[in-house]
């Protein structure tokens, strides 16, 4: 396609139908081809013979990436074609709910009629898709007054502090009533909370999902304010007063826990690497009209998001809605990416919080085999304790610290677990992202990067065909990781030599010694776009090195 062009072919023509270039890559669901005929200056909001603008074709289809494209380089949403549809009829005629959803963001007219004189609900009720256009006027929020809808700031923060006023009425049923009434009580109360509170809160702003929402941020706060505070409150000031203090341990933990508090705030609240987007959209389209020319306009090296030309190990989040230099994975648990900026600080963040769980789970057993005697414990006349005496007797003593330490026992397992995984993939300089979706990125053969555009084939240089034929593989332990993750396949166990690897000990060194940034605030993840440019770094840093051991 692009050598026709530069032979002088006219890419405005249009075949019988209508339809031009453009139309036909939205008909093969190709983004590239619409980015670059876009770039080429042939207008967003032109019709084929019926009147069907692009827009239209990629709502009727279902393609949500051409869709955004359109949308972003200012296609009408209210245009219709011949028949009176608007890009919105024909998005409820496909039921696509998150395009109606996107359409009715960018004022798409949900009452706009067509020219037989109906509405988008009855479209859509003809083709059997209401389901879904009602569910995305309740995403958009037609349920509720604009005047009375809360705002998205008010509905994450209650989301970020409910899990505390939860926690504690948690452990405090538990604690209050015998455990075969406190467990079916908290499962109880949970669910009237869900159901009744927080899903009310939700619906007004009904798009997000839990992912979008700091949840689970504030469940790991709720839990671990709520053991440090048991801690300070009861287990050191009774380990004090009894003169069985162990001091030493107990201020590890209490300092542990504040430092790695300090590295969760600094992932949830920072930037993780974030890459610059491109708002300026003619300077888009000369960087998508470049990149043409090069050969390297393709999906795995260009976001259609963000407009940009993403370097290699760069990832778009969905949940962010951004690109991340160097992404490892989107943690919930922290509400935030895990990049280039963060990782370090996740890790220390883990690290610390291991640490300290530990630590808290040997001083509660010290507190409870110091302080409890057995032969008090005094049997229930009504619930029995199916137990051993010793640990009946601790509960008896003291259910709250006891419950807490065995919440925190679940949480190590799996947080221990993460800690391990991580670790290894630094020792390999692998990310997380690259160990689960290696197959996806990098599969033992495929086409060009250039293909999509060009008629000529290209050949990559050996450098590069080892990228994308090597990366990912290797890897026997993130199998466990992908079941835990809920993942179809594990990778392939073959050997082979991952380019980025630069063996255990400088692996290490790298990650846990290379500052994340330069001068200019970018680092090597940022601009880093082919693996040439990489080895070229390696080989100017070897040689660095050999040069400063002679001196």
């Amino acid at each position: 396609m692009l050598l026709l062009i530069k032979e002088g072919a006219d890419f405005r023509l249009k075949d019988g139908q209508g339809y031009n270039i453009m139309h036909l890559g939205v008909h093969s669901f190709n983004p590239m081809i619409v980015l670059y005929t876009i770039s080429l200056g042939i207008p967003v909001d032109e019709m084929d013979s019926a009147g069907h603008t692009g827009l239209m074709w990629a709502c009727y289809q279902g393609d949500s990436t051409c869709v955004n494209l359109f949308l972003k380089f200012g296609a009408s949403v209210n245009i219709t074609d011949h028949s009176g549809l608007s890009p919105l009829h024909w998005a409820a005629v496909k039921g696509v709910t998150s395009i109606c959803v996107t359409l009715l963001d960018h004022g798409a007219d949900p009452k706009a009629i067509d020219g037989n004189g109906q509405t988008i609900s009855d479209v859509a009720l003809n083709a059997k898709t209401e389901k879904y256009y009602k569910d995305a006027l309740y995403q958009f929020g037609n349920h509720i007054p604009a005047e009375s809808r809360y705002s998205e700031k008010l509905v994450k923060t209650i989301f970020a502090f409910a899990p505390f006023p939860m926690t504690w009425l948690a452990f405090g049923t538990l604690t209050f009533f015998p455990w075969l009434i406190g467990l079916p009580l908290v499962v109880l109360e949970i669910f009237l909370i869900n159901k009744f509170i927080l899903n009310s809160v939700k619906s007004h702003h009904a798009r997000f999902n839990w992912n979008h929402l700091p949840f689970h941020a504030g469940i790991f706060q709720a839990c671990a304010w709520t053991i440090i505070g048991t801690y300070l409150y009861f287990i050191i000031p009774t380990n004090y007063h009894l003169g069985k203090t162990i001091g030493a341990w107990e201020a590890a933990c209490v300092i542990s826990f504040l430092i790695s508090n300090y590295y969760f705030y600094k992932c949830s609240m920072g930037d993780p690497g974030y890459l610059p987007v491109t708002s300026d959209l003619n300077q888009a389209k000369q960087l998508i009209l470049e990149l043409v020319d090069l050969g390297k306009l393709h999906p795995r090296q260009f976001c259609t998001t963000c407009l940009i030309q993403k370097p290699l190990r760069s990832k778009h989040c969905s949940i962010c809605k951004r690109c991340v230099a160097k992404f490892d994975h989107h943690c919930p648990w922290v509400y935030n990416c895990v990049g280039l900026k963060s990782h370090r600080s996740f890790m220390l963040f883990l690290i610390l919080f291991v640490f300290s769980a530990l630590v808290f789970l040997y001083t509660t057993y010290i507190y409870f085999s110091t302080h409890v005697n057995p032969d008090d414990y005094i049997e229930p006349k009504y619930i029995p304790c199916f137990l051993s005496i010793s640990a009946c007797a601790w509960f008896q003593y003291d259910s709250w610290t006891l419950y807490l330490a065995l919440f925190t026992i679940f949480q190590c397992i799996w947080v221990i677990f993460l800690t391990c995984f991580q670790l290894y993939l630094i020792a390999v300089n692998f990310t997380t992202n690259e160990s689960i979706n290696h197959s996806k990125y990098y599969p033992p053969t495929q086409e060009s990067l250039t293909t999509p555009l060009t008629s000529s084939s290209s050949t990559t240089t050996p450098s590069e065909q080892q990228l994308k034929s090597t990366l990912g593989k290797g890897l026997k332990a993130d199998f466990c990781f992908k079941l835990l993750l809920g993942t179809k396949s594990a990778p392939s166990t073959q050997s082979s030599k991952n380019p980025f690897n630069r063996g255990i000990k400088n692996n290490c060194i790298q990650f846990w010694t290379e500052a994340e940034v330069n001068e200019n605030n970018q680092g090597n993840w940022f601009n880093t776009f082919e693996l040439s440019q990489l080895t070229q770094r390696h080989q100017h840093h070897r040689y660095s090195e050999i040069s400063g051991e002679e001196v």
